[in-house]
């Protein structure tokens, strides 16, 4: 009887033998390197997912600073200052309307019924009325007026009124200075009847807009 490391089937049981062997082992090795990724990949998704709740929250957040600020910029009555100030603290003017009557001063007075000089002069006894502003330099190295052709007034329907070419009070004031000026508008229909007007004051040179609401009555 032949010894069994002379017999070739011997050793071709021993060579398969180590070849399932290492196969197991390569197996083995890829089970856990894919339970490896497929952890790793669990991961991934769970920290996308709290990186996009973290998004939405911050857009969120972004979204209602937006708002805040914008609300911030809000419509003022009548003796309320809107101010016109860089990054929030750094002011440059500020804009009031102080009156929107038909307490006429005598300049105002002199424009009713007022026919020789064209349409832009003739302020209506019954839809006249006299706006009066006080404006204030802050911070302006420029003298600072609040002229007239950067107001808008709308009435209570929100269609534009006319704008009489006068304008009762016009000093630049310097820094640290206040300075009143008063003008005059035909409503389009009686002021008995106009519940409010709107007022923007909007320039071109600086860049500020201001947005008053006035109740009449």
């Amino acid at each position: 009887m032949k010894k069994l490391y002379k017999n070739g089937w011997f050793w071709g049981f021993i060579v398969m033998f180590v070849f399932s062997g290492l196969l197991l082992r390569s197996s083995i090795i890829h089970v856990k390197q894919n339970d490896s990724l497929t952890a790793q990949n669990s991961k991934l998704k769970k920290e996308n997912k709290q990186y996009k709740q973290l998004f939405a929250t911050l857009s969120g957040q972004s979204s209602n600073s937006s708002t805040s600020k914008k609300s911030k910029q809000s419509t003022y009555s009548l003796n309320e200052e809107s101010v016109l100030a860089e990054n929030g603290t750094d002011k440059k003017y500020g804009i009031k309307i102080t009156q929107a009557d038909q307490n006429f001063n005598d300049h105002g007075k002199s424009l009713v019924g007022q026919t020789d000089m064209g349409a832009g002069m003739n302020l209506s006894a019954e839809n006249g009325l006299q706006i009066t502003a006080d404006y204030t330099n802050y911070g302006l190295s420029e003298p600072f007026l609040a002229r007239t052709q950067y107001f808008t007034v709308y009435d209570d329907e929100g269609k534009t009124v006319e704008m009489l070419s006068q304008q009762d009070g016009q000093d630049e004031v310097t820094e640290g200075h206040t300075g009143t000026t008063h003008f005059w508008v035909n409503l389009n229909k009686p002021f008995s009847q106009t519940k409010y007007i709107e007022i923007e004051y909007k320039d071109s040179e600086i860049g500020g807009v201001s947005n008053f609401k006035i109740n009449l009555h």
